[in-house]
């Protein structure tokens, strides 16, 4: 599911945070990657999205707001 050390992803930043259930994307803050997953569902509006929970990580909402950037595996 996920990038694998040895195989490089190319994630473009997306100013449409409407994004489509299935794909992978990072949420990043300052250009720091605050997390990477599996897009489960979406906000109608595309105010947000939920992230699958993946091994540790617990499933997660991120809503649109100042300060988050959201990359999408291209």
């Amino acid at each position: 599911m996920f990038c694998q050390t040895d195989i490089p992803c190319e994630f473009r930043l997306s100013g449409d945070w409407q994004c489509q259930v299935g794909e992978i994307v990072e949420v990043r803050r300052a250009g720091v990657v605050a997390r990477r997953g599996l897009v489960e569902a979406v906000m109608p509006d595309g105010s947000g999205f939920w992230l699958a929970a993946h091994g540790t990580d617990q499933r997660s909402y991120f809503h649109k707001e100042i300060g988050l950037e959201l990359w999408v595996r291209h």
